[in-house]
C-alpha cells in the first residue's frame, strides 16, 4: 500500500506531474438570432403572448485550425508488449490547419457539425375567470429556451494532444522527478516520428528517473463529440393561480417545471474500472490503456451533449404589500430535480467525470443540488414614531428605526457514496450483504449523528468495476439560517438621509453541516466535519441617500 511519508524519507516523489505545449488558441463564432412576438388582448380577460425564436449558435473555429478530435468509432491499435496499446488511428484535425499534422486526417475546421434546428417557441397567457373582479388571475406559459456552449470547454483545446502533453510518474527520484517533456517549440507531435512513438501513435516514449530510462506518455485531452454535438436546450413550463384575497395580500400558488436536453457533459473515454484495491497499481487500464490515458482527472475525455434534466415544483408565496409600515415575503417550494449529471458541484470547473461514464452505470438521479423542502421568509418593518415632541434631538434618537430579517430553511443536498474518489479511481461503492440505501439512512438530531451520519456498515469498497450503489442515494442535513439587520435612518432634507446599518449574518450562531465524509477509503467515513455556512457574522454599515 503506498505511503507518500516513507517515499519522501525514501527520497522519492510518490507522484510528479509535468506538461508542455501550445498554450494559445484564436477561436472564432458567429450567431445570429431572430424573434417575432405578438400580444394579443383577446378579451377584457384574457391576454396572450405568443413568439418565436431562432437561436443559431455558430461552431467554434480556429484561425489556424489547431483543433483536434478522437473519433472512438475510427479508433485502430498495436499492441505494445506487456504494457497495453498503442492507439494508431482515430485522431482527427480541423480542415483549416495551416500546418496539417502527419499521419492525421482532415474534416471540417469545427470538428463538429453545426446546429441549424434550434427554433424556440413561446407561450403565455393572463386570465380572469369572474368577470366583476379582477382578484383572482390564472397565468401559465410554457416555452424553449436554448443556450450557447461555453467558450470554456473548447479552450479545453489547450490540453490536446499532440498539441499538448501531460506526464505523469510514480516514485521517481525528488532531485529528478519528472519525465524529459519536448519543448513547447517541439509542440505539435508528429505521430509518426517513431523516435517519439515507436508503436505508430501514442504513447509516446520519452527519457524518465526510472527502472530502464525511459517511461510512457500516454494522450489526454477534452475532445468533442464529432457525431452529436448540438446546442443544449430547456423547456419549461408553468401553471398558477394569482389570488388578492385581502388588499394588499396577495397568494400565488403554481406549479413550475423544466425539462433539459441535450445538455453538455464530459464522459471518459478510457476511464478504468475498480479491480478490487483502492489504489492505481491494481485498477483495470481503459480499452485504449496506454494509448490514451485513464487518469479520471486530466485524462482522455469526450465533451458530449447528452446529459438530461428534469425538475418538477409545487411553489407558493404569500405577499403582503408594504403598508402601515410593514412588508413580507412568505414562500415555500417542494420540488424534485432529475439528472443524469450535474457538473461540477464546486461550480468552478466544466471538467467532472462521474464514476462509470453513464455507459456502465445508470446515473439518472436526483441533482447534487436537488432539495427537496424550501421555506424562505423576509420582511421589513418600520417601528413606529415613538416620540411625537418638538426635541430634535429625541427625535434623532428615538424614530426613523427599521428592522429587516431572512429566514431560511432547506432540506439537505443528495451525495453518493464512493469507494475513492482520486486521479485513478472513480469508483462508488458496494452495498454491504442484506443492506439497501433505507437501511443506511439514519434519524434523529444532526448533532447527535456528526460521529456516524448514516449506518456505515451498510457499505464495503467495490469488490470490483464501479461499484453497485446508486447515484445519490443519501442525502445531507437540512440548513437553517436567519439573518437580521436594525437600520436607522438620520433625515438631513426631504431628499437625502444618512442610513446606519447593523447587520447580522446567521444572528443565533447556528451550524449548517455539511454532508458528511462519503469515501469508504476516508478514515472519516460517515462523519459531518465541516459546515455549509459560516458561523455568526456582524457588519456595519453607512449609507448616504440622495
Amino acid at each position: 500500500r503506498p505511503n507518500p511519508f516513507n517515499d519522501f524519507l525514501a527520497g522519492l516523489a510518490s507522484l510528479a506531474t509535468i506538461g508542455s505545449g501550445v498554450n494559445e488558441r484564436a477561436m472564432r463564432s458567429n450567431d445570429f438570432n431572430w424573434f417575432v412576438q405578438h400580444d394579443w388582448r383577446v378579451t377584457n380577460r384574457l391576454a396572450l403572448n405568443l413568439g418565436l425564436r431562432y437561436e443559431y449558435y455558430g461552431p467554434f473555429h480556429e484561425l489556424e485550425g489547431r483543433f483536434v478530435g478522437f473519433d472512438p468509432d475510427l479508433a485502430t491499435t498495436a499492441p505494445i508488449p506487456g504494457s497495453g496499446v498503442a492507439v494508431t488511428g482515430g485522431f482527427v484535425q480541423a480542415g483549416n490547419a495551416r500546418t496539417p499534422l502527419p499521419g492525421i486526417p482532415l474534416i471540417r475546421d469545427s470538428l463538429v457539425e453545426p446546429d441549424r434546428n434550434n427554433f424556440a417557441p413561446r407561450f403565455g397567457f393572463a386570465f380572469q375567470p369572474f368577470p366583476n373582479t379582477d382578484r383572482l388571475v390564472i397565468r401559465g406559459g410554457y416555452g424553449i429556451y436554448y443556450d450557447r456552449p461555453n467558450a470554456r470547454l473548447f479552450t479545453n483545446q489547450l490540453l490536446n494532444f499532440p498539441y499538448s502533453m501531460l506526464a505523469v510518474t510514480f516514485a521517481t527520484p525528488i532531485t529528478d522527478p519528472f519525465v524529459q517533456v519536448p519543448l513547447p517549440s517541439a509542440f505539435p507531435l508528429d505521430v509518426t516520428d517513431p523516435t517519439l512513438f515507436p508503436f505508430g501513435g501514442p504513447p509516446a516514449f520519452l527519457p524518465a528517473a526510472v527502472p530502464g530510462g525511459v517511461t510512457f506518455v500516454s494522450a489526454s485531452g477534452f475532445f468533442p463529440d464529432l457525431h452529436n454535438f448540438r446546442t443544449p436546450y430547456v423547456q419549461q413550463y408553468n401553471l398558477g393561480i394569482q389570488y388578492e384575497f385581502l388588499s394588499n395580500w396577495l397568494l400565488d400558488v403554481g406549479y413550475v417545471g423544466s425539462s433539459g436536453r441535450k445538455l453538455l457533459r464530459f464522459r471518459h473515454l478510457n476511464q478504468g474500472d475498480f479491480a478490487g484495491d483502492v489504489f492505481f497499481q491494481t485498477r483495470n487500464g481503459g480499452p485504449f490503456a496506454t494509448g490514451l490515458s485513464d487518469l479520471t482527472v486530466l485524462g482522455a475525455n469526450a465533451m458530449q451533449s447528452s446529459a438530461n434534466s428534469s425538475y418538477n415544483s409545487l411553489q407558493a408565496k404569500l405577499t403582503k404589500r408594504y403598508s402601515q409600515g410593514l412588508q413580507f415575503l412568505l414562500s415555500y417550494t417542494y420540488s424534485h430535480s432529475l439528472d443524469d449529471y450535474s457538473g461540477d458541484p464546486t461550480g468552478t470547473s466544466d471538467n467532472t467525470v462521474v464514476p462509470g461514464n453513464a455507459v456502465l452505470l445508470d446515473n439518472r438521479a436526483s441533482s447534487d443540488y436537488d432539495r427537496r423542502h424550501r421555506v424562505v421568509l423576509s420582511s421589513i418593518y418600520d417601528l413606529p414614531q415613538i416620540y411625537r415632541g418638538g426635541s430634535k434631538a429625541a427625535q434623532s434618537v428615538l424614530n426613523d428605526w427599521q428592522v429587516a430579517g431572512i429566514l431560511t430553511f432547506q432540506s439537505g443536498t443528495p451525495f453518493s457514496v464512493l469507494t475513492n474518489a482520486n486521479g485513478f479511481v472513480q469508483a462508488r461503492a458496494d452495498f454491504a450483504p442484506g443492506c439497501t440505501a433505507d437501511d443506511a439512512s439514519l434519524g434523529g438530531d444532526v448533532t447527535d449523528r456528526l460521529d456516524q451520519f448514516f449506518d456505515t456498515s451498510c457499505f464495503v469498497s467495490a469488490a470490483g468495476g464501479f461499484g453497485t450503489t446508486g447515484r445519490n442515494i443519501l442525502r445531507g442535513p437540512d440548513q437553517r439560517k436567519v439573518d437580521f439587520s436594525l437600520i436607522k435612518f438620520f433625515p438631513i432634507d426631504e431628499t437625502r438621509k444618512l442610513e446606519f446599518r447593523a447587520e447580522f449574518f446567521n444572528i443565533t450562531n447556528t451550524p449548517s453541516f455539511a454532508s458528511p465524509v462519503n469515501i469508504v477509503q476516508s478514515g472519516n467515513f460517515g462523519q459531518v466535519v465541516s459546515t455549509s455556512t459560516s458561523s455568526r457574522i456582524i457588519q456595519f454599515a453607512v449609507k448616504f441617500n440622495f
